[in-house]
């Protein structure tokens, strides 16, 4: 029976959804309202970003972009003869009180106040609002409630290309199934579950928040400090937030967001400063967890981090494995695999060397400034699919928990020749894409 009243309710949504889509706002005067214009996103949704880009602040030493967690956001969806809408504000301590009484007294709902990370400095809340009737009337109050705090109101001059950002993201896209955008400095991923998600009766898009939301941003030597929140049924709460503390992932809040949503949500908030492949894992792992929808290929997103990750390695991590990561995560995405590799060292030098550094762009690869070689880790090598060595040997211990060690010992130097070594790199390519079809 429970089922079935679920099925109800979501197919009522669904409804409610393509009744009201017929109806005609005119989204210039909410945009009017607001103070600066919004975007239309897929579902029928006028969304409004609104970064606290007049706040700085840091965690842990790391100044905060205001794309990685300092983003205010309004969404409005037609319904009725009306709209619904749906937000989270950014707020200061002493705004939370002047900002909630003028909400209220417009009759607007308060779903959830609450932290997102912790040690903010300053201190930092999020205030998560709701409420259904007219646009322009919502549009207005929310205006006239974000006034008493410093959120920036003005229409933001128009966006320039994204610049490149210091990150692997290939590797990342890979890694976790999904394909990020870059946004103010911060590589941002949204990735919806599979439910039906509804709100007091209505479906509930993934852009009014209910996809899991993970944001990267680089911290210099192939570092990055994520944070987002899964979005989570209860049966997927504790194994996801151990398996997230277990892979060095902080856990900094758990709650809901909304009050009558089915199935009931609870969101879970996440902080880490680290190795940008190693934090690629650990989300991964916790992603493996909770029930997302398939990729557009119809293919589930991940294949799951103990079955996902090729380990290049040579001795000083600063050539052959670079090398073949970069080309092995080329041949995944263009193949679809579900796999994406790392380069890593026994004894890393200090720095990738300018033999490398140069040769490689004719290839279209770019390596980032502050990428550095990195140790291997007994982890990496316990959850690896596959480590493959090059001119190389892993350590007795490591050798030990590996899954499926490989060596290649015919790859000359590059030091000698980027062509020579780069060329018997990709005929064992061949070899390693027939062995990981196979299994």
């Amino acid at each position: 029976m429970q089922r079935i009243s679920e099925l109800i309710a979501a197919i009522s949504g669904v409804i409610l959804v393509s009744g009201a889509s017929a109806a005609e706002i005119d989204w210039s005067k909410v945009d009017q309202a607001i103070g600066k214009p919004g975007i239309n996103l897929p579902g029928g949704v006028h969304k409004f970003g609104l970064p606290r880009s007049d706040l700085k602040v840091t965690v842990d030493g790391v100044a905060i972009k205001p794309t990685l967690a300092l983003g205010s956001w309004i969404g409005f969806m037609p319904m009725g003869a009306g709209a619904m809408f749906m937000g989270d504000l950014v707020l200061t301590e002493n705004e939370i009180e002047p900002v909630m009484k003028r909400l209220l007294d417009d009759g607007i709902q308060i779903t959830a106040i609450h932290n997102h990370l912790l040690r903010t400095s300053p201190a930092v809340f999020y205030m998560h609002v709701g409420g259904r009737g007219d646009p322009v009337q919502l549009a207005q109050s929310l205006h006239a409630g974000l006034a008493l705090s410093q959120t920036p109101l003005l229409a933001a001059a128009p966006a320039a290309a994204p610049p490149a950002i210091d990150l692997d993201t290939a590797a990342i896209d890979a890694g976790l199934g999904a394909k990020g955008t870059i946004n103010g400095g911060v590589y941002q991923f949204n990735i919806p579950r599979a439910e039906v998600i509804s709100e007091g009766g209505m479906a509930i898009p993934p852009s009014l928040g209910t996809a899991i939301a993970i944001n990267f941003q680089p911290t210099g030597a192939g570092k990055a400090a994520i944070t987002g929140d899964f979005v989570l049924l209860g049966k997927e709460v504790n194994p996801v937030l151990k398996t997230l503390r277990e892979h060095g992932i902080e856990v900094t809040a758990l709650h809901s967001h909304m009050i009558d949503d089915s199935p009931h949500l609870f969101f879970m908030h996440f902080w880490a400063n680290d190795d940008a492949a190693k934090l690629t894992r650990g989300l991964r792992a916790a992603l493996d967890l909770a029930d997302v929808k398939p990729t557009s290929s119809g293919d589930p997103p991940r294949g799951g981090s103990k079955t996902g990750t090729i380990v290049f390695v040579c001795r000083y991590g600063s050539a052959k494995s670079v090398i073949a990561a970069r080309f092995f995560n080329r041949m995944a995405g263009e193949e679809g695999l579900p796999f994406h590799a790392v380069a890593r060292g026994i004894e890393p030098e200090p720095v990738i060397p300018p033999y490398v550094r140069e040769p490689i762009r004719a290839d279209h690869f770019e390596i980032g400034t502050e990428e550095k070689p990195v140790a291997l880790d007994a982890g990496e090598t316990l959850d690896a699919a596959a480590v493959i060595c090059i001119m190389c040997k892993l350590p007795p211990e490591q050798l030990a928990v590996a899954r499926r060690s490989i060596e290649w010992t015919d790859v000359p130097d590059l030091s000698d020749g980027y062509t020579a070594a780069r060329d018997r790199i990709l005929g064992h390519m061949k070899e390693l894409r027939v062995l990981l079809a196979a299994n």
